[in-house]
């Protein structure tokens, strides 16, 4: 299953999917060349119309926030910075 959430600068898409149908765990990835590129986990399955995709900066440099819920009271947030065309987590 795969929900588009974001199009991003230099025409390439953010996108959330789950991994298989048992698990309400889902996961960020880009399409990069045609491929998914995964990035990691970013929430739940109940959660996905509250994901929120911001450009902020960071240590003077643009980044992209991907924030999700995988909870009542449990957050997630992926700091995206990129790098040769794609976009990297980045663990502040």
């Amino acid at each position: 299953m795969v929900f588009a959430i974001a199009q991003r600068k230099l025409d390439q898409q953010l996108f959330v999917y789950s991994k298989n149908r048992q698990s309400s765990e889902v996961y960020l990835g880009q399409l990069v060349d045609a491929q998914m590129v995964a990035i990691g986990p970013i929430g739940d399955v109940t959660y996905v119309q509250e994901i929120t995709v911001n450009e902020e900066q960071l240590f003077g440099r643009r980044v992209v926030l991907v924030s999700g819920l995988c909870g009542a009271k449990c957050a997630v947030n992926d700091v995206l910075d990129e790098k040769d065309g794609r976009q990297s987590q980045r663990v502040v």
